[in-house]
């Protein structure tokens, strides 16, 4: 349990240390990529609903002892998110492209959310499919890896936001 409230909290560093940045960038920066940002996020809701449920049948089978079937999940739940990622990918793209002119008035805005979600939203095919690897490892009551990727990603971030 303390492995997963630690990554979470890791989480929560890392989005201190994004907004940080964009703050001695600009206030458009900063509302432009938290605006983005809550978009991006509904969209991997969805990715987050997919994992916890097969991170419960990976859970269970593997509590049965049925290794080959919580490798079977696995496989299946990483094409079922791949193919999550593309669809949501889409949508964000037809968002972004198509909806967010009609309804934003400030063009400046515009401008800092559209580059921000055509570049993040490459990150759904990567995020999604870790999201799959976070419920393996859970699943498997393995966590202590999922504290560890949690601290590298949070350092990485916080260096290349520098």
């Amino acid at each position: 349990m303390l492995p997963l409230s630690l990554g979470a909290f890791v989480e929560f560093l890392i989005i201190i240390t994004d907004n940080y940045f964009l703050s001695q960038v600009s206030a458009d920066a900063l509302n432009g990529a938290g605006t983005s940002a809550m978009m991006y996020i509904t969209a991997t809701m969805v990715g987050m609903g997919l994992s916890n449920g097969s991170q419960i049948l990976m859970a269970r089978r593997f509590g049965a002892g049925d290794k080959i079937g919580v490798g079977y999940l696995f496989a299946n739940g990483v094409i079922l998110m791949l193919i999550t990622a593309t669809t949501m990918y889409v949508v964000l793209e037809l968002i972004t492209h198509f909806w967010l002119p009609s309804w934003l008035r400030s063009e400046s805005l515009l401008v800092v959310m559209q580059e921000f979600l055509d570049i993040r939203v490459y990150g759904l095919f990567f995020y999604l499919t870790t999201m799959m690897f976070m419920a393996f490892h859970t699943g498997i009551a393995q966590t202590r890896i999922l504290f560890a990727t949690a601290l590298l990603t949070a350092g990485i971030n916080i260096f290349l936001d520098y």
